[in-house]
């Protein structure tokens, strides 16, 4: 399959993720959360390429590119997005089985734009996409997912930041008046404020991203220097 027709598809994975990912703060057709989901995952492919060209110019240059990643950064999207998308609605939906399998029927699954997704699910999914694409490739398993963890852990900080468009993501109501400001609390539809605890997660997988990319530029330090 060519880069060509592998953008268009991924341009369409966007789109309809944007539709199918809703927001219940908002009616509109196609919403800001789900929005904020496509661009958490189009971050998510871009910074991968940029990572992946940086490093290995930087210490082999650009024909080993292809050579040292077996894995195209457009294949990773096309089999994560889809698995990750997939993972987070059957994850909530299993957390609420009798809800979701024997009050309303099974297939209450597949009507994603009524909301219920899971983040646990969502990265369980891609990390088992890559996985399996990485074995059919014949790359190295534990590689592949360690070169997705920065690009991955970029996109849930988007999707966290996100979810404060939904009214979730809240924690217990705040008493103390230093705290009653954005980013520490939000406040809710009855104007009581609320821990924002969306931006914590956002805020937390940033901090790991870059703790990630320390260690990934020692490892390449000292591989370039043995």
């Amino acid at each position: 399959m060519n880069q060509g027709i592998k953008i268009a598809l991924l341009a369409l994975m966007l789109a309809a993720l944007v539709y199918l990912v809703p927001s219940p703060a908002l009616t509109m057709e196609h919403t800001l959360y789900g929005a904020c989901v496509a661009l958490a995952a189009l971050l998510a492919v871009l910074a991968l390429r940029q990572l992946r060209v940086t490093q290995v110019k930087r210490r082999y240059g650009q024909a080993a590119i292809a050579a040292i990643f077996p894995v195209d950064p457009l294949d990773l999207a096309m089999w994560c997005i889809p698995a990750a998308f997939v993972g987070a609605r059957l994850a909530y939906c299993l957390a609420r089985s009798s809800f979701y399998f024997l009050e309303i029927g099974p297939l209450s699954v597949l009507r994603t734009w009524e909301g219920g997704f899971m983040l646990y699910g969502a990265v369980l999914g891609a990390l088992l996409a890559a996985g399996l694409l990485a074995r059919r490739c014949g790359a190295g398993v534990t590689a592949t997912l360690d070169e997705l963890a920065v690009p991955g852990l970029l996109a849930v900080a988007v999707c966290r930041l996100g979810e404060g468009l939904t009214g979730e993501g809240v924690g217990a109501w705040v008493e103390s008046a230093a705290l009653m400001r954005f980013p520490f609390a939000v406040q809710n539809e009855f104007g009581e404020w609320q821990l924002a605890v969306f931006v914590l997660e956002a805020a937390a997988a940033l901090l790991i991203a870059l703790a990630v990319l320390r260690v990934q530029a020692g490892q390449g330090e000292r591989i370039t220097t043995g």
